[in-house]
């Protein structure tokens, strides 16, 4: 990880520009335009083997960087996915719960031990079953004989939770601890609900009918089922929940359009789109960072991250890699504490159109260059919280002078240069102190 970020301002004609550096960041100021540099990198992930013609989609990351989605395998026939998971560099094949014949398997989460859920085929071509993957094995889940069951989520105690198919043929929430599917029900005089996140405290959310027929977020806890209601619309549901109880997910609004939302403190809030009509929330981390996708005014998918305020354009936070001519699909689907953002991609690259699954990597520090006042230069340091920073400048990159020390409180802080920019460039540094 790089632990710091350069950039150089340049006085010509109070036209003020900056460049980057070796490969660290730039940023750029043109009269009185400023322009931020792409604040993460990514990594695209491929798929086990190296079949032409097959995909990928990454669906959940955890601490240590661990991806888990589900690929399909371009040699197969009939398209065949597996659940796979991207470790250390390289991806693994984690197959399906049964072998041969029409093979699914979707890996939707996976935890700091690196207990993996999902759902995958077992006897018979119809026969969904929810999984648990750990120690190199995948375990069936699902004990009632049914077709049906999904696991969607598991947390730091390996509590999982999902869907299943009860005795009465109807799909209810499940919660499994200690071997045992327990039956979550439904919101009152409903027939239908899934469980699609958990926090570590065992609280639980996803959606459920009621006896209107509607289908609603829930959050279930104590034992008991509550709706959320919705954003002014007759449907909602919830995605996933941090462990301060903030909850993540998609309603309808009166005029027909899905957006996403933020449900804190008893209040569901519209996050918006990017000037489309749809946008979805997907997860969030326990600093309350959410991420998702949402359709711009074109209607293309961007996969976004909102940070308390507004939805942020990942599509356009990242440097294409070399080749790629065109991405014209970002879809997120998981974030883990550290900011890092796990989805599926759709990029052009050799004439070849790829959909591939990803992961953005914030840098440490970014450093933001806005128009001069006064010939005082003026930036922004960004990063996380708790971040111990020094900014340094240079005249010639060879003599650093500090010009200040500070412990981020917040994700960003303005600085301005005390002494006028007079020679024909100033370097700027900012480093994370121990």
């Amino acid at each position: 990880m790089n632990t710091s970020s350069w950039i150089v301002a340049a006085s010509r004609r109070q036209s003020w520009r900056a460049w980057a550096v070796g490969a660290f960041l730039f940023a750029c100021a043109c009269g009185a335009r400023a322009i931020s540099l792409p604040p993460y990198t990514i990594a695209h992930l491929g798929w086990p083997g190296t079949n032409a013609g097959s995909a990928s989609e990454a669906h959940a990351i955890n601490q240590n960087g661990w991806v888990v989605g589900t690929w399909w395998d371009g040699a197969s026939a009939h398209g065949s996915q597996y659940a796979f998971r991207f470790a250390n560099g390289s991806s693994t094949n984690l197959g399906t719960i049964k072998s041969g014949g029409y093979d699914s398997a979707v890996a939707y989460a996976v935890n700091n031990a690196g207990q993996i859920v999902g759902q995958g085929t077992t006897t018979g071509a119809y026969v969904y079953h929810a999984f648990l993957y750990t120690n190199g094995a995948m375990t069936d889940l699902d004990t009632t004989g049914q077709s049906w069951s999904s696991a969607n989520a598991i947390n730091q105690q390996g509590q999982v939770a999902g869907e299943f198919t009860t005795s009465l043929g109807l799909i209810h929430a499940f919660m499994y601890t200690n071997g045992t599917m327990q039956d979550l029900g439904t919101l009152p005089g409903g027939t239908y609900s899934s469980a699609k996140g958990i926090n570590d405290p065992g609280i639980i959310v996803g959606e459920s009918s009621d006896s209107s027929g509607n289908t609603y977020a829930f959050v279930y806890s104590n034992n008991v089922m509550t709706s959320l209601g919705t954003l002014g619309g007759n449907f909602s549901s919830a995605a996933a929940i941090n462990n301060s109880g903030i909850i993540a997910g998609q309603s309808s609004l009166a005029n027909g359009e899905t957006h996403a939302f933020v449900f804190r403190q008893g209040v569901m809030s519209d996050l918006g789109t990017f000037g489309g009509t749809n946008s979805v929330a997907t997860a969030i981390n326990n600093s309350g960072q959410i991420a998702g996708y949402a359709l711009t005014a074109s209607q293309q998918a961007h996969a976004f991250l909102y940070k308390g305020s507004t939805l942020q354009d990942l599509h356009q936070a990242f440097s294409p890699p070399a080749g790629w001519t065109n991405i014209f699909l970002t879809l997120a689907y998981g974030i883990n504490d550290l900011g890092a953002i796990a989805g599926g991609v759709n990029y052009i690259s050799g004439g070849l159109t790829n959909y591939e699954a990803f992961v953005l990597s914030p840098l440490p520090l970014t450093l933001t260059l806005a128009p001069p006042t006064n010939k005082r230069i003026q930036l922004t340091i960004q990063g996380f919280p708790g971040l111990n920073v020094v900014l340094l400048s240079s005249a010639d990159l060879v003599h650093w002078t500090p010009r200040f020390t500070n412990l981020l409180s917040s994700t960003s802080i303005d600085f301005m240069d005390p002494v006028p920019a007079t020679n024909a460039a100033r370097f700027y540094r900012a480093r994370i102190l121990p």
